[in-house]
């Protein structure tokens, strides 16, 4: 058994399987440059960087944390569940067996080891013991079993399944085991098991999760106010608290105006603002008291197009509209430089994985010549939907529109509540805005949203050739084997795929300089675990 404390023999051992396993993390570390930005106050930071400089005392168990969002949770049912409001606070609800740090490491959870077998189609995952769920019932290899056996149902619809679809069974080999057995080797599976989504629920009761969040984490829900607020409770049994849960309570309070939340931060009101506009960092990076930092992220807004509707289910049609983007453009306006373009595909560079496909140009010269070919020779006219939710959406769609127009593509640009869009639009209409974190391996994004079968798929795009490269990948042990097929894969969805992908962009937080040990996370993750409040 490889424990993972004993970082150098587990690294060794997975070398075993596949070298790209540190390599990948080594990358990503990289990615993070600690440089700063000229002429700002805003740091862009490596995450390990960034905790150095909000940990200056030893932690403090207390205290309240205000945290501004945007919106409300419509659920806590994590096998579902994709909105961030969502997603913030189930992070303190539930557990996973393996977490991904800020610095892009696996660390234990629930799981306590993990270890391949030779041929890497097993994993024995070795379990905590003592672990009760906040109903006070004990955390068994028995919930794991049930936990996947819920989100390899169909009927769940879960968008997780599609990265789990290797797993043929599990099996609880003791109470704090577990044996996962694979229909292909996969290197990646502990990094899978991280996801947003993999968290460990009490077996027999997945029904009532949705408003009822039963789990293992070091909070507990308290009250829940939707569209006001959602308030959790530290959880007096929780595994750890000798490390984590520090803080009392957090309070996720829905502010959508970011003028608004940026006066409730400077003024004290909050101590915490997850997402900070980039035209809000004037107002706050000089502000006294207020600690700015940005990382560089996977994190991107594509425009979708639903390809089982016209005109969007012409490729030709696609292509114009992917030609209008002036992505350096975009970068510039949207982002105000906060981000780097992208080519229409969900891997950024700083991923290993990353295949260099080539930044298309704008050119709206071609794009008028393919819209005629398609039969729009007097021009198209389209509805895009968006929110002002989330930063960088309706930015995006405005500008979007009028780089549109210079091909003769009018578009009428509609804005919703952030909260009734994910509920009412998104996905329901042909044309829209998303909004995606990034995941921690380039084969868990493209699976998730982009295979046949996912129910992430927001352009009902189906591609085999797509998917067949996937599955491909999924069983190459040899890295540059895996690079090579990914890259196909992200070239198939640049070329033909049912999403413009102009940028990835920045994660900018905004938190009082009493908020000690918040460490911004790449994949955009909330985690107050490990904070405090100083003074």
């Amino acid at each position: 058994m490889t424990l993972l404390h004993e970082h150098v023999s587990r690294s060794a051992k997975l070398r075993d399987i596949s070298s790209h396993l540190m390599s990948r993390r080594h990358a990503l570390r990289l990615g993070l440059s600690a440089t700063a930005l000229a002429g700002g106050g805003v740091m862009l930071m490596r995450p390990g960087v960034v905790a150095a400089a909000n940990q200056g005392s030893a932690p403090v168990r207390g205290g309240v944390v205000r945290v501004g969002i945007p919106g409300s949770a419509a659920s806590f049912d994590p096998t579902v569940e994709t909105i961030m409001e969502a997603i913030w606070a189930m992070e303190h609800i539930y557990s996973n067996l393996i977490r991904m740090t800020p610095d892009m490491e696996l660390e234990p959870d629930l799981a306590l080891a993990w270890e391949p077998n030779e041929a890497g189609d097993e994993w024995t995952i070795t379990l905590r013991d003592g672990v009760t769920f906040h109903d006070g019932s004990d955390f068994t290899s028995e919930d794991v079993v049930a936990t996947f056996e819920h989100l390899l149902n169909p009927e769940t619809a879960s968008q997780y399944r599609s990265n789990i679809s290797m797993v043929e069974r599990v099996e609880a080999t003791s109470p704090t085991e577990v044996v996962f057995h694979l229909t292909v080797p996969f290197a990646e599976f502990p990094e899978t098991l991280s996801h947003y989504q993999a968290k460990m629920l009490p077996a027999g009761k997945m029904d009532e999760l949705a408003t009822n969040p039963i789990g293992t984490g070091p909070y507990q829900l308290d009250t829940h106010v939707p569209g006001e607020r959602t308030v959790l409770k530290r959880f007096d049994d929780f595994y750890d608290l000798e490390g984590q849960a520090f803080i009392d309570e957090i309070q996720y309070l829905a502010i959508p105006e970011e003028a608004t939340k940026m006066a409730a931060l400077t003024s004290g009101g909050l101590e915490l603002v997850n997402e900070v506009q980039p035209t809000s960092l004037p107002i706050v990076q000089n502000a006294p008291g207020i600690v700015t930092t940005e990382i560089i992220t996977g994190s991107h807004q594509p425009i979708a197009m639903d390809v089982t509707q016209a005109p969007f289910d012409d490729p030709l049609v696609r292509e114009a509209l992917k030609l209008v983007v002036d992505r350096d453009g975009l970068v510039a306006v949207v982002l105000q430089g906060h981000g780097e373009p992208a080519a229409d595909q969900v891997v950024p560079p700083a991923d290993p994985m990353y295949g260099a496909v080539a930044i298309p140009s704008q050119d709206l010269e071609r794009a008028r010549e393919l819209l005629a070919e398609a039969g729009y020779a007097d021009g198209l006219d389209l509805v895009l939907h968006t929110t002002s939710g989330r930063a960088g959406m309706l930015e995006t769609a405005l500008t979007f529109k009028d780089m549109a127009a210079g091909a003769g593509i009018n578009v009428e640009v509609v804005t919703h509540p952030v909260d009734a869009y994910w509920a009412e639009f998104w996905k329901k209409t042909p044309f829209f805005v998303s909004n995606w974190i990034g995941r921690p391996t380039a084969e868990m994004l493209l699976s998730q949203l982009y295979m046949c079968d996912s129910s992430g798929t927001e352009g009902k795009w189906c591609n085999p050739e797509f998917d067949a490269l996937i599955m491909e990948a999924r069983a190459a042990l040899d890295p540059d084997a895996r690079r090579e097929l990914l890259t196909q894969a992200q070239q198939l969805l640049s070329d033909d795929g049912p999403v413009i992908v102009p940028y990835f962009r920045s994660y900018i937080s905004g938190a009082s300089s009493r908020l000690q040990g918040f460490v911004p996370h790449p994949l955009r993750f909330l985690d107050l675990r490990r904070a405090w409040l100083d003074g």
